[in-house]
């Protein structure tokens, strides 16, 4: 039929029927599979794991401490739950959550990419490590996890749980670790042709498996979980666990003793395996796994391999009943080809090797043709007997529509008989036991040979694990009466006893410490091959000759211990005892800084009772006083402080405490200059400060024209020069610097002009008397100037030596000249002039007429602030208001006149005559 087709309806096709199948899987469902597994780690500790296999097409897999272990047991009801996180990485190193199966090229799978056609699955591991309270033969490990796929041969299987279980007999077999399933699930198979497949289930302890086929289950959670089987959907002929748990007509097979399937699947769709390994020992059973997988029925035609071992290859081992069979202890090894009947397969071979034959090799010549050759090679251990399941998997990558790789798995079982040995040769200490352990055999007779303890150092002769308490090197030997397959029925082991009871080292110390200090141990020397066990308080212990216990503590005090060692023996102890005392309470440091240097530094530390005190510091340091200080201190002190408290009773430090100490220096300034405003009255200038940190915002204070100036940031350059800028003319004074609260020397005064404004000074010939000529002149530093006069009386001139004729009093007042020259002016300088009004003339007066012999009165009239000026006969004169003359005579007769001065100015006169 589909030679008859073109590819275009194929493909069609192909997508209709995986329709089906994928129809009934809402986004919900998702999970396809899982399996619980566990590790022995100490004592009842265990690691569980649980592999979940998540259909690509559903919901996504569960999170980090997402999934709920269920732990129970039916001895004392015991019920517990731990959350389960997910590992990193897989055994096999591939990444958590990769594909089972990547697909063919260009196909690809449904994790992929969510068009593909092709059914697939992730592998997600999580873990969690449980301590069992108790021992009990019925211990349950169940994870319960929703939703599970639809499968054709389940009722209502997409609407339950997907639950797996693991179980655990510590009673009968403490210590063990599960089987375990090595090779990953299937994901499609083809419809109508023969199928083998074996999950390659292994036993990490060697214990007898038996495989089972049992129905899925579902349970509705919580802990404990109850649980009850998935009905199988009605069907001809009907589904069951045994011949026909998918629907192959019942061609289902189950090797119990190997778990390798065969069958031949009849409907398309998802079906269910429910696969439980039953794991025996000595007859007991002492735990199960199950795993849970759905296997895709597709359209396909992909003829399975063939695989045969190949019998003139086999060495060191016989093949009966195609089982090869070999003996412990003896090297074998075999080929095996598998073969397709297409000439254009392109098969690939994988095993589980190291699984089931842990330090096994094997090697494939052909990969990626239709036939290859494996060779396997192994040398079994005395603990590798029984049945060893190696499985072969082998894939054709030809990916034939509608673009499966369809893989089989084959068992080549492997049977390791026993050989009689002992496990193992041992040295013990004298005075000890030591089990000594048969294999290979049921029946067993204990000997000793001459020459060490005897027979009397056993516990028994006729048991398989007897215990011995030989006191000199002894060796044992067995033998096993019972008939064997491998010709080895008898073995020696040699148990040497090693005596050091009298090797005595002598022990010493560096007691009495304080605490924090470092305790020194000391042995004597010891023997060569010998070596040095020391024990002591806190769980202390040391193989060194001398050791070194730093910063010790109080607990530290008591008994050390010291033996000889060699192996793991030890001789007679001897003891030191250690004292450790203790140290005082820590004080607690602290400083007055930060601080400029020049100033006092005082340290200081809180009071400790009973103790003295030790600082040390930079410059080399160092006080004994409680709160020293430093006068005059400088920035090489600057640093750490350190103080510790001395106990005046038993002479032990405490711990040290420190405070830093912050020692500014006080700025310099090497130099000062300043660079001229370069325009008249500009803001050009500059004054720079040389000597100071570079690339330091420094406050700077000033004062201009005598005025204090609000302080200014400045940050100097690389060099360390401040420049300050923007700077107009004027008298720039008490120059300083401050960095850190530290402030400078004051630098010398600069004083900044404008170089091209001339300077002009003015005079006059003030004082003046009105009506008199106001003469101003004005002179310039340099020639070319002009000049402008202002002054009272809206006065004003451009002449250089103005004049103002017949002045009057209101003409009083400052004159101001500037003198200007290229545009720039200079600087105002004034004159004052003062104008004073002529006073009133004063009115004489006398006694006249007088008779000769009396005396002349002479009187003026009184003017306020004016000094008088009398003339008269024969050269007269008086600066008095109102002068007397005495004795009149004829010569005194005439014509008198006074005037009057103010300010300088003089008065019209006035007259008077004596006769």
């Amino acid at each position: 039929l589909f030679k008859q087709m073109n590819k275009h309806t194929l493909l069609l096709l192909i997508v209709s029927i995986l329709s089906v199948i994928f129809s009934n899987s809402a986004k919900a469902t998702h999970a396809a599979g899982g399996e619980i597994s566990y590790e022995w780690v100490s004592d009842s500790t265990y690691r569980v794991y649980f592999k979940f296999y998540r259909d690509c097409s559903g919901a996504g897999a569960p999170g980090n401490n997402s999934v709920l272990l269920c732990i129970t047991n039916s001895c004392n009801f015991y019920s517990n739950t731990v959350y389960m996180t997910r590992i990193t990485k897989l055994p096999d190193s591939t990444l958590n959550g990769s594909p089972v199966n990547t697909g063919c090229a260009g196909v690809g799978t449904r994790c992929s990419s969510s068009t593909s056609v092709m059914p697939g699955y992730q592998e997600w591991w999580y873990s969690a490590t449980v301590t069992l309270p108790s021992r009990c033969n019925a211990w349950k490990f169940n994870v319960q996890l929703a939703a599970r796929n639809p499968s054709v041969n389940l009722v209502n299987a997409g609407s339950t749980s997907l639950y797996v279980e693991a179980t655990l007999n510590n009673v009968a077999a403490q210590g063990n670790s599960s089987p375990y399933f090595s090779v990953k699930p299937v994901p499609s198979v083809c419809i109508n042709q023969n199928y083998t497949y074996n999950n390659g289930g292994v036993d990490p302890n060697s214990d007898s498996l038996v495989f089972e086929m049992s129905r899925p289950q579902n349970t509705a959670g919580g802990c404990p979980m109850t649980t009850s089987n998935i009905n199988f959907a009605a069907a001809s002929p009907a589904f069951n666990t045994t011949t026909n748990p998918l629907q192959t007509n019942n061609s289902f097979i189950l090797d119990t003793t190997t778990g390798q399937m065969t069958f031949k699947p009849t409907q398309l769709g998802a079906a269910t395996l429910t696969t439980v390994i039953k794991e025996y020992r000595n007859g007991v059973l002492i735990g199960t796994v199950m795993r849970d997988i759905q296997v895709y029925v597709i359209n396909c035609s992909v003829p399975g391999p063939v695989v045969n071992t190949v019998s003139s290859t086999i060495s060191g081992a016989t093949l009966i009943n195609g089982k090869i069979q070999a003996c412990a202890g003896v090297a074998m090894s075999f080929c095996f080809d598998m073969k397709s009947t297409d000439t254009a397969a392109k098969l690939k071979a994988t095993d589980n090797h190291n699984a089931s034959a842990p330090n096994s090799s094997v090697t494939y010549t052909g990969q990626g043709t239709d036939s290859i050759r494996g060779c396997f090679s192994w040398t079994p251990g005395t603990l590798d007997t029984g049945l060893r399941v190696f499985t072969v998997t082998v894939k054709d990558s030809t990916c034939k529509s509608p673009g499966a790789l369809i893989s089989q798995t084959f068992v080549l079982p492997i049977y390791i008989w026993p050989i009689t040995d002992i496990v193992k040769d041992t040295t013990l200490c004298y005075g000890d036991t030591v089990k000594l352990i048969a294999v290979g055999g049921s029946v067993f007779t204990w000997s000793a040979l001459a020459g060490g303890s005897g027979i009397t150092s056993l516990s028994c002769t006729t048991c398989k694990e007897p215990f011995a308490w030989p006191t000199t090197n002894t060796q044992y030997r067995v033998t096993n009466s019972a008939t064997q397959y491998c010709s080895k029925n008898s073995d020696t082991v040699t148990v040497n006893v090693l005596d050091i009871r009298y090797d005595t080292l002598l022990a010493s110390s560096n007691s009495a410490v304080c605490e924090g200090d470092s305790l020194k141990l000391f042995a004597t020397a010891a023997p060569i091959g010998y070596g040095y066990r020391w024990t002591g308080p806190g769980g202390f212990s040391s193989t060194s000759q001398n050791p070194i216990v730093p910063n010790v503590s109080l607990s530290g005090g008591g008994n050390y211990i010291l033996k000889s060692s060699k192996l793991h023996c030890t001789s007679r102890p001897d003891t030191t005892a250690v004292t450790i005392k203790p140290r005082p309470a820590k004080p607690t440091a602290s400083n007055n800084g930060a601080l400029c240097a020049g100033s006092t530094l005082t340290l200081n530390a809180t009071n400790v009772t009973n103790a003295t005190y030790t600082w040390s510091g930079p410059a080399s340091f160092s006080s004994t006083f409680q709160n020293p200080s430093i006068s005059n201190i400088d920035t090489a002190k600057a640093g750490k402080y350190i103080v510790r408290a001395i106990s005046t009773i038993n002479s032990c430090l405490s711990l040290p405490d420190t405070t830093t100490v912050v020692i500014n220096h006080i700025p310099v300034i090497s130099s000062i200059s300043g660079s001229q405003p370069t325009t008249c009255n500009g803001t050009q200038g500059t004054i720079t400060l040389t000597g100071l940190k570079p690339s330091t915002q420094y406050i700077v204070n000033y004062n201009k024209n005598s005025t204090p100036q609000s302080p200014v940031n400045v940050i100097t350059n690389s060099s360390g020069n401040l420049i300050m800028t923007g700077l107009s003319a004027g008298t720039y004074s008490q120059v300083r610097v401050t960095l850190n609260g530290c402030t400078s020397a004051t630098a010398s005064d600069v004083i900044l002009t404008d170089p091209l404004s001339p300077v002009v000074n003015a005079a006059s010939n003030s004082p003046l008397c009105a009506g008199d000529t106001i003469l101003l002149s004005a002179t310039a530093d340099s020639s070319g100037v002009t000049y402008s006069w202002t002054g009272p009386q809206s006065f004003t001139s451009s002449s250089q030596n103005p004049a103002i004729n017949n002045a009057a009093v209101n003409n009083t007042g400052a004159y101001i000249v500037t003198a200007t020259k290229n545009n720039c002016t200079s600087l105002a300088d004034t004159v004052l002039v003062d104008v004073f009004s002529i006073p009133s003339a004063p009115i004489a007066a006398s006694n006249s007429p007088l008779c000769s012999g009396d005396s002349v009165l002479l009187s003026a009239s009184l003017i306020s602030g004016a000094t008088y000026n009398w003339d008269g006969p024969n050269n007269y004169t008086s600066t008095q208001q109102n002068p007397v003359r005495v004795p009149a005579d004829s010569t005194m007769a005439g014509l008198y006149s006074v005037s009057v001065t103010v300010n300088g100015c003089t008065s019209e006169t006035d007259t008077t005559s004596i006769v």
